[in-house]
């Protein structure tokens, strides 16, 4: 019997179906998340903002305090929310795999990155976005946020500032907390090399 017309299918069907992309395992579906934004991505926003806040607590963390717990979270974000908003903390260094899986599931989601935008990758008037800095608790950080998009001047060096004086209220705010993990995390990632490059 003559395989080679079958081995030939088998070539072909590989050749124009390419292997299926992996599933993201989520971690941290156990946790809380209220976004008050309509979009099919809540599940992947979550397992990023998480991601993102196990990984700073990992890289900044205190040998005094217990990882996982409130304290070990804030003392990371007061580590790093400045240096990540100013776009020179080690990112590759803080990146974890499983973060890094993430970002290639967000690279896919439709209008929340603008790569020709100077000083952010991040789609600021985009639907995701704009839902996000409508949603801020914070009345003043939610004025400051509208201000700097009316004048188009919002990036997250402009933000590192305000965020540092603010970042107690990201534990109340997972709008907050969900822009602190796009802007002063993500879209830097966005910018390192990958294996495929």
């Amino acid at each position: 019997m003559n395989r080679i017309p079958y081995i030939l299918v088998l070539l072909a069907i590989l050749v124009l179906f390419p292997q299926c992309e992996k599933p993201l395992e989520y971690k941290f579906t156990s946790r809380p998340f209220q976004l008050n934004c309509t979009t099919t991505n809540k599940d992947l926003l979550k397992e990023a903002l998480y991601s993102f806040q196990d990984d700073i607590s990992k890289y900044y963390n205190d040998p005094d305090i217990i990882l996982g717990t409130k304290s070990a979270y804030m003392y990371s974000y007061r580590q790093f929310i400045f240096r990540g908003f100013d776009g020179v903390a080690p990112f590759a260094e803080i990146a974890s795999p499983h973060t890094l899986e993430v970002l290639e599931k967000l690279k896919k989601v439709d209008g929340l990155w603008d790569r020709n935008r100077e000083g952010t990758n991040l789609n600021y008037t985009g639907e995701l976005m704009s839902c996000i800095f409508e949603n801020i608790k914070d009345e003043e950080l939610k004025t400051r946020f509208s201000s700097l998009l009316k004048v188009d001047y919002l990036t997250p060096k402009i933000m590192a500032e305000p965020m540092r004086q603010q970042v107690g209220k990201v534990f109340n705010d997972e709008h907050l907390a969900t822009y602190i993990a796009l802007d002063a995390y993500y879209q830097y990632l966005l910018d390192l090399p990958t294996k495929n490059d």
